[in-house]
Protein backbone atom coordinates (compact mmCIF):
# COMPACT_ATOMS: atom_id res chain seq x y z
CA UNK A 1 0.00 0.00 0.00
CA UNK A 2 1.53 3.33 -0.36
CA UNK A 3 0.06 7.00 1.37
CA UNK A 4 0.59 9.98 0.24
CA UNK A 5 -0.31 12.60 2.57
CA UNK A 6 0.05 17.01 2.99
CA UNK A 7 -2.07 19.03 5.05
CA UNK A 8 -5.26 18.45 3.37
CA UNK A 9 -5.80 15.20 3.03
CA UNK A 10 -4.26 11.52 2.94
CA UNK A 11 -4.72 9.40 0.21
CA UNK A 12 -4.15 5.42 0.08
CA UNK A 13 -3.30 3.45 -2.76
CA UNK A 14 -3.58 -0.32 -2.60
CA UNK A 15 -2.00 -3.12 -4.94
CA UNK A 16 -5.05 -4.10 -6.68
CA UNK A 17 -5.67 -0.41 -8.02
CA UNK A 18 -8.29 0.92 -5.54
CA UNK A 19 -7.64 4.31 -3.80
CA UNK A 20 -9.43 6.31 -1.45
CA UNK A 21 -9.04 9.51 -0.04
CA UNK A 22 -9.87 10.80 3.08
CA UNK A 23 -10.28 14.95 3.85
CA UNK A 24 -7.66 16.17 6.52
CA UNK A 25 -8.14 19.42 8.72
CA UNK A 26 -4.96 20.27 9.80
CA UNK A 27 -3.64 23.72 11.34
CA UNK A 28 -0.38 23.33 11.34
CA UNK A 29 2.22 22.19 8.47
CA UNK A 30 3.49 19.36 10.87
CA UNK A 31 3.38 16.02 8.96
CA UNK A 32 2.43 13.67 11.92
CA UNK A 33 1.03 10.31 10.40
CA UNK A 34 1.30 7.26 12.12
CA UNK A 35 0.57 3.84 11.69
CA UNK A 36 -0.65 1.51 14.47
CA UNK A 37 -1.11 -1.88 14.19
CA UNK A 38 -2.41 -4.99 16.30
CA UNK A 39 0.22 -8.01 15.93
CA UNK A 40 0.16 -10.54 17.97
CA UNK A 41 2.63 -13.08 16.29
CA UNK A 42 4.92 -10.30 15.16
CA UNK A 43 4.56 -11.28 11.92
CA UNK A 44 3.67 -8.19 9.91
CA UNK A 45 6.59 -6.20 8.45
CA UNK A 46 6.13 -1.90 7.71
CA UNK A 47 8.77 -0.35 5.32
CA UNK A 48 8.22 3.35 5.59
CA UNK A 49 9.72 5.43 2.96
CA UNK A 50 9.59 9.51 3.13
CA UNK A 51 9.67 11.33 0.30
CA UNK A 52 9.22 15.64 -0.27
CA UNK A 53 7.41 15.66 -3.10
CA UNK A 54 6.48 19.62 -3.77
CA UNK A 55 7.72 21.63 -6.58
CA UNK A 56 8.35 24.81 -5.19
Amino acid sequence: MKVLTDKNSVEFFFPNGQSYTVARFNTSQKQDFKIFTEDPTNGNKVDVTQANLSQN
